[in-house]
């Protein structure tokens, strides 16, 4: 053990600052990227399923709440591949599992493309239906 360190210690390129920046680095990506995306994915979350919850117990506007309703949920499924990707399997697990190295490819990757896509369509369609109530309120 006392052999590794020393080696280290003899190398060249090595500096102290530039570890103390690495752990700082290290650090900053792990409240940033690990602790700060799910809490503002839990928020968002409980946001939606708030929304969801508020939207359909009202019989104003069916078509509008049904879409504000497909936006929140396709929103949640979108934060959900965010805080299981980016926060929980890059930031506080060391190796990707098993089953994520084998489901990333054909079932995982096609599947966010789907949901992102679905999302953005989303956001187009109350777009429009907005669009539409403003410009023609009559019709």
């Amino acid at each position: 053990m006392k052999e590794g360190i020393t080696s280290l210690l003899l190398l060249p390129n090595w500096s102290p600052l530039l570890s103390l920046s690495l752990f700082v680095f290290l650090l900053a990506q792990f409240w940033s990227h690990g602790v700060g995306i799910c809490a503002v994915g839990t928020f968002g979350l409980c946001g939606n399923a708030l929304a969801v919850a508020v939207l359909s117990s009202t019989d104003t506007n069916r078509s509008f709440n049904k879409l504000l309703i497909a936006l929140a949920i396709v929103d949640s499924l979108v934060l959900i591949n965010l805080m299981g990707e980016n926060a929980l399997l890059q930031t506080f697990l060391k190796k990707d599992p098993v089953w994520y190295r084998a489901a990333y490819p054909k079932i995982l990757h096609p599947l966010k493309g789907m949901v992102q896509t679905a999302a953005i369509y989303m956001v187009v369609a109350v777009s429009a239906e907005r669009y539409k109530a403003v410009v023609h309120p009559l019709r």
